[in-house]
Parts: C-alpha cells; structure tokens; sequence
C-alpha cells in the first residue's frame, strides 16, 4: 500500500483554512494544522497516470471523476465500509452539520467554487457545511488539492478526513461545484447509483467496451449491503455515472458502457443534485421539514 502522508512530500505543513462568509461571499484567513491521517493508496495507484488522465480529458470526456484511480473512479476504500447509502449511523454526521477545512494549493477562486458545491447540497436539504471550529469540532473534512477527485464515504470518526479535488490541469480539473457536490455526497454517505441491487431494471452494461481491470467497478451490491430508502432508481442522479464509463475506447460513441434502457434518459450529469438524491439525503439525516 502506497502511504502519503502529506502533499509534496511533506510530513507536518501548517496548513490553510479558508473561512467562507456564505451568504455574503467574503473570505478570510486562519492557520491550523489538522494533522490528517495518512492516505494509504491501495497497490498499484499511479498518481502520475491519473494526472495524466485528468490534464488529457476532453470536455465532452467521461466524467472526471471516473479518472482518479480508486474504486469505482473516486472512492477511497482506507476506511470506508460503507456501501450506497450508508446505514450504519455512526458514520453519519453529527448535528447534520459538515466542518470543512482548505489545504494550501487553492486560489480564491477556486475555493469559492468548492463552496458552491456545499451550498447545491444546502440549499435541498437540512445539511450544514461551515468552517471547522479548532478545539471543538473532532471531526471534519480537509479540502486537498492532490492527485483527482475522491473522498471516503461517510464521516470516518479520525478527525481531519480528505476530499481530493484537482485544481485546474490544462482546463480539466476537479474544481467544479457539480464535482465537488458529487465527492461531499460521498463524505455524507453516498456511494454510486450504477451499482445499484436493481440496476439491471434500468441499464444494461456492456461489459464488452469495458475495460478489463475495470469489470470489479460494476459489481452490483445486494439490499442487504446498503438501502435506498424505497426511492427508485435515478437516472438523473449526481451519482450516476455516464454512458463511457470506463470504456475501452471514451471518444468512440459506439463503445458505449453504460446504456439506459429508457432511451430518453439521460445519464452522468454533474451540475444539480437530484430530487431523489435529496429525497435520500433528507431521509438519512431525518430532514423532516425538507421531505
């Protein structure tokens, strides 16, 4: 298992919170130093690969995400055990309330934009972002700018736990609010919708134009693993991922991954959360006025 410990080689940096008057978009600066627990990569993870991958997609490219190289794309297993929507109560939130804490490596910007990712999942549910209170908050998100997008899902109970996001790499990056609401979904308990127990009902994949080492990020899970809380199956989910997922050849519209079996639906979009991914979300957390 590959350990980094800390961007650039670094074993302690003191390292930049960001704290973001929401409603009023003014920034300023403190200094803490969260002391996050190592990243352990699993075997094989090529962090030059998927800069690589990420700084060479398309803008009509497969979701980014799918690129960084982890389960399914973008989840980190380190800690995780958790499958879709997580069940066990004790990786949820407390308070239904995130803190969140920016590492170095990020323009003004660019944090802004990360934000704007907190407040689409704000805006639909009883959820809570804001900046970590040092001294009282044992656990919280630490925003890092390292090697694609990925996240744990649900809340780790570690203290300072990673969301990845990849600033900007020749105009393809992780910073972008439909991303970063797509890995803080992760972090609140969410896994992907193509995995779902019923999901043959709703696409079919073709195993055929997948790649090989990929065919393990298609395994279905069973109800047993995870719930849906009864919402059906969501083709319009910030979870889903797209039609070339994984494929053998993503710039070949014929080498097709992921096929809804609806043919007007449409698949892998990273601008909105859901109604359904809410619905899910405010079930989890007891978000009684938002159902």
């Amino acid at each position: 298992m590959q350990n980094f410990h800390q961007p650039l080689g670094m074993t302690r940096i003191v390292h930049t919170l960001a704290v973001l008057a929401l409603w009023h978009g003014c920034l300023a600066f403190i200094y803490v130093d969260p002391n996050p627990r190592p990243i352990i990569y699993p075997p094989g993870y090529d962090r030059l690969a998927v800069e690589m991958a990420i700084s060479r997609r398309s803008p009509d490219g497969p979701l980014v995400w799918t690129l960084s190289g982890l389960r399914e794309g973008d989840i980190m297993d380190d800690y995780s055990n958790a499958r879709n929507v997580i069940r066990d109560t004790n990786k949820l939130w407390i308070n239904n309330t995130v803190p969140f804490a920016f590492a170095p490596g990020y323009t003004n910007e660019q944090m802004v934009e990360i934000i704007k990712g907190m407040k689409l999942i704000m805006k639909g549910s009883c959820i809570k972002f804001r900046s970590v209170k040092i001294g009282v908050d044992k656990d919280f998100i630490y925003i890092q700018p390292l090697s694609g997008c990925w996240s744990l899902v649900g809340r780790q109970g570690t203290g300072a736990q990673t969301v990845s996001l990849m600033p900007p790499t020749n105009g393809s990056t992780c910073v972008y609010y439909g991303v970063a609401a797509h890995e803080f979904l992760h972090a609140l308990g969410f896994e992907h919708m193509h995995d779902n127990f019923n999901r043959d009902d709703y696409v079919t994949v073709n195993f055929t134009n997948v790649q090989p080492k990929y065919y393990h990020d298609f395994d279905k899970i069973s109800k047993k693993d995870y719930t849906d809380f009864g919402v059906p199956y969501d083709y319009d989910s910030v979870m889903h991922y797209d039609r070339y997922a994984f494929s053998v050849d993503p710039d070949d519209a014929t080498k097709t991954t992921i096929i809804p079996k609806d043919p007007n639906a449409v698949i892998g979009q990273n601008d909105h959360v859901s109604k359904r991914d809410f619905k899910k979300l405010n079930i989890r957390y007891n978000c009684t006025d938002f159902l």
